[in-house]
């Protein structure tokens, strides 16, 4: 009898420990095949390169689609997205324009080196340096989330040859303090790793919490597979070592902004969601009139990814306010 209670017992461990593993695989997600240099594949009859580029000792993954003779649109995404999160803006704007959308540094097929540079001013000068490498010489460019940080520097500091700027869900002028501590967490080196190592859990979570409008499974099973990539955790916690906001220096963070913003000579598009729960509309107050020329428009019925929620909404508001 007692036997079979050691038995018993060590079967449960066993089952416990491998549903344990099973879980945690499950949650980690399974990533998507690698591409290669010049590797084109077709969707809706429009036809996408993937690209390679050495750019600030990195090594970029970007796409391509379109007729690199005419007007560039160069597409900058957020968390937890890769280029494949503006695809229907990609499809929509190919036949008229040179679209480019890159895998930002840490994300996708993009470089997961952790190199020190990890400011939001480090990191624009990294990747305005792969705009020059590809050989982009004026360009519309397009930022989301997490990338707003980035195109906002690059936008600022590359008046001459940003043409105009549309920036999505970006933060407004005011600093949440509740978020920020949250954000405490993910700079932890083994706390943070951990939870951005979820990419499943993390993936699911932000297109079901943060959304009005369901998104595509296909874009969100791609989004995990990107997100899953051996080193994206750590590559991409950098992000909120870099960001370095407390209650001491809030002050410091937005006069910086509104000085970025004020260098911005071009025309400027705050495209915003209705419904966004990280980026209410009452936070972005008085945030068009701290930039030369800018206007607001609110993108109803949306939530945090406007662009796979609304996406004729937003393509259609991308094309009027370029053209």
């Amino acid at each position: 009898m007692k036997r079979i209670l050691i038995i018993l017992v060590i079967s449960i461990a066993l089952v416990g420990s491998l549903s344990y593993i099973g879980f945690s695989m499950w949650a980690k997600g399974k990533p998507n095949k690698e591409n290669v240099e010049g590797e084109t594949e077709k969707i809706n009859d429009i036809t996408i390169t993937h690209h390679f580029a050495e750019a600030a000792g990195l090594k970029w993954h970007y796409i391509e689609a379109g007729d690199s003779t005419k007007e560039t649109i160069v597409f900058v995404h957020g968390v937890p997205d890769s280029w494949y999160g503006w695809l229907n803006q990609i499809l929509a704007l190919a036949d008229d324009y040179h679209v480019i959308a890159i895998d930002m540094k840490g994300f996708g097929q993009s470089d997961k080196k952790i190199d020190g540079m990890n400011t939001e001013a480090e990191i624009a000068q990294q990747t305005a340096k792969l705009f020059d490498v590809i050989g982009i010489k004026s360009y519309y460019l397009v930022g989301h989330d997490w990338g707003t940080a980035i195109t906002d520097v690059i936008a600022a500091t590359n008046t001459e040859k940003v043409l105009k700027y549309v920036r999505i869900e970006g933060a407004g002028l005011e600093v949440d303090l509740g978020r920020t501590k949250q954000l405490v967490k993910l700079r932890d080196p083994k706390e943070g790793v951990k939870l951005l190592s979820k990419a499943r859990l993390l993936v699911q979570k932000a297109y079901s919490k943060l959304t009005v409008q369901e998104v595509p499974k296909e874009a969100i099973d791609h989004a995990i597979g990107e997100f899953s990539r051996k080193g994206t955790a750590g590559a991409v916690q950098q992000y909120y070592i870099g960001l370095d906001i407390s209650e001491e220096n809030i002050d410091e963070i937005i006069q910086n902004k509104k000085e970025n913003f004020a260098k911005m000579t071009m025309p400027v598009l705050l495209l915003q969601a209705e419904s966004d729960p990280l980026q209410p509309i009452d936070s972005l107050k008085g945030l068009n009139e701290a930039f030369p020329d800018a206007k607001l428009q609110i993108v109803k019925g949306a939530g945090h990814f406007p662009q796979q929620e609304c996406p004729d909404v937003v393509t259609n508001a991308i094309v009027s306010f370029i053209e």
